[in-house]
């Protein structure tokens, strides 16, 4: 049973991926709004706030599926790229255009 286990572990340990460092890269929040925007066609679909003050907001671009998950951190204008990505699907169009809810974490 032991030998299993070490096997198992070493197993996953072999398979998992490599840690690397990352370094978020944050910039003043309305150029990152505006470039958003104006490369993507993301637009502020949702954003919230965690208890810390730190505020998280969503953009997406319904016609073509991108999305940016963007960190604000507490008491700043900055925003910081957390992740991005596109839709499995060619479009988000179900999702309707409103303003975005605040929501608290």
């Amino acid at each position: 049973m032991k030998r299993l286990l070490a096997s198992a572990l070493s197993l996953g340990i072999a398979l998992a991926p490599q840690l690397a460092g990352a370094k978020l890269a944050c910039y003043p929040l309305t150029q990152i709004e505006q470039l958003l925007d104006r490369e993507y066609g993301e637009v502020r679909h949702f954003a919230g706030q965690e208890s810390t003050g730190i505020e998280y907001r969503l953009y997406l671009n319904a016609k073509t599926g991108s999305w940016s998950w963007v960190g604000i951190p507490a008491g700043t204008k900055v925003g910081c790229l957390i992740f991005a990505g596109r839709s499995e699907s060619d479009s988000l169009s179900d999702i309707p255009a409103m303003p975005p809810p605040q929501a608290q974490f």
